[in-house]
């Protein structure tokens, strides 16, 4: 039997897709998307409204300041999933971080004001704990949505791990953001006319404000990072059972380095 003395050529694999892209993850950015905004922009519309801050508290202002809100989601999402952003998975998670960051400030911002009104502190000492309780309301939801969602984890592996750090991270943040709060409503004096509920949520905006960047830095590199699975563990590409790593991510992990 003759033999042509030509190996066959290797059939190049098809290349695959960015982590977290595709069809069915753009699908559940929109929806987690349009569903942090659905939510989140009520509520702030209401503390806005109820500070006689802006006139923009009118009938329609919810359902005008909601379309905008979902539209800007959409594209944003619909362009980091697409070329040339498609490739890097922080550009996705920081727009995640965003959604859920503005559904956790109506919940900061919500039950501030909601504690406010029940115990009629605007200024001094007292105004710590009421925002201490704020915060860590929002930060509750802020972990769930962070983990499940911007920074894709799943099952219970590290999750004791994860819990610890990021209220680490929390804690620190409603110290700071407390000593700015207590700080701009008791020490600076409050301008002529400006309601006293509207300088607390003016405080409490420049208070939380401060802590964007840093707390999604923390939060990507520290307390969601993934660990890489080393050579010779169960669960790598010789076989085996699953690692415990593996089984925390639902589909291809959207590691830091993109």
């Amino acid at each position: 039997m003759k033999t042509t003395g030509r190996l066959a050529s290797p059939v190049p694999a098809a290349p695959r897709p960015a982590p977290g892209t595709g069809a069915e993850g753009l699908g559940v950015d929109l929806a987690a998307g349009a569903g942090c905004v659905g939510i989140a922009i009520p509520i702030l519309h209401r503390v806005v409204g109820s500070a006689g801050v802006l006139p923009l508290a009118g009938p329609r202002g919810p359902a005008a300041f909601l379309l905008v809100g979902v539209v800007a989601v959409g594209l944003g999402f619909v362009a980091a999933h697409r070329e040339p952003l498609a490739g890097y998975a922080g550009i996705r998670q920081f727009l995640r971080y965003g959604c859920t960051g503005l559904l956790n400030a109506s919940i900061d911002f919500g039950t501030l004001n909601l504690l406010v009104g029940i115990t009629g502190v605007y200024s001094g000492i007292g105004l710590v704990p009421l925002n201490v309780v704020a915060f860590m309301a929002a930060s509750l939801n802020s972990f769930v949505w962070n983990r499940l969602w911007t920074f894709r984890r799943r099952g219970r592996g590290r999750l004791l791990r994860e819990l610890a750090a990021f209220y680490m991270v929390a804690i620190g943040g409603a110290a700071v953001s407390s000593g700015i709060l207590w700080a701009i409503a008791t020490l600076v004096p409050r301008p002529a006319g400006l309601r006293p509920i509207a300088w607390v949520n003016g405080a409490k905006l420049a208070a939380g404000g401060s802590a964007i960047l840093w707390n999604f830095l923390w939060y990507r590199y520290w307390v969601f990072r993934h660990l890489p699975v080393k050579a010779g563990r169960p669960g790598n590409a010789s076989g085996g059972r699953a690692s415990r790593a593996s089984q925390d991510r639902p589909y291809p992990a959207e590691t830091p380095g993109g």
